[in-house]
């Protein structure tokens, strides 16, 4: 009878204690998950902000300085001719840019409306070329302006090689004749080229008419 009372305490007191045990692991457990729950909560939230793709705008930009900046203001050119210092008969051509755009270059005897081609002497320096068709220059020359024969016209007109003249400002160049003094050369239609690639059209100044 003491042999059963004695196993049966055992094995209440291993019962007891794996039951402790199962109860201390439970306990654990859940210490261990609000742990975890309570550092999730007290750490920061981050957003997650999508990707922004760059993009460049410079195109645009230029696109807007170029619309904007529309074209104002006149041109005018005038023209006196002298004799330079070797003898030669010239004709100086005063162009003034009253305009917000710069004059890229500048055609003198061409009438921009009908297209017509308006001098017939070649300026000094230039000949008819016998390799090709159109005009040829002398090895010497000095000329700041190339003559352009147009298609089915027998005349011609001058363009400058290098000219520019800066908003507000006036800029001049000369031709000189071969021969003799041609009227065509003071009383011909001009045509300025701006910065943006449109242009400003007109009639010479003759100064020597007044």
């Amino acid at each position: 009878m003491k042999a059963k009372t004695y196993f049966f305490r055992l094995l209440i007191t291993l019962l007891t204690f794996l039951f402790s045990i199962g109860v201390y692991a439970v306990w654990r457990n859940l210490q261990t998950n609000t742990n975890i729950y309570q550092i999730n909560i007290a750490a920061p939230q981050i957003e997650s902000v999508p990707l922004v793709t760059e993009t460049d705008d410079s195109h645009n930009k230029l696109e807007s300085v170029c619309c904007s900046k529309q074209l104002i203001g006149n041109v005018t050119v005038n023209v006196k001719r002298f004799v330079s210092k070797k003898g030669n008969k010239c004709y100086r051509y005063a162009v003034k840019n009253n305009t917000n755009q710069e004059i890229r270059g500048i055609d003198i005897g061409v009438e921009k409306i009908t297209d017509l081609a308006e001098l017939i002497a070649l300026p000094l320096g230039w000949s008819e070329s016998t390799k090709r068709a159109g005009f040829e220059e002398s090895r010497n020359s000095k000329s700041l302006v190339e003559p352009i024969a147009t298609e089915d016209q027998d005349n011609i007109f001058i363009t400058t090689k290098s000219f520019q003249v800066e908003t507000g400002k006036t800029n001049s160049f000369y031709v000189c004749m071969q021969n003799k003094w041609d009227s065509n050369y003071q009383t011909s239609h001009w045509i300025a080229y701006m910065y943006d690639g449109s242009d400003r059209t007109g009639e010479l100044i003759n100064l020597d008419s007044k």
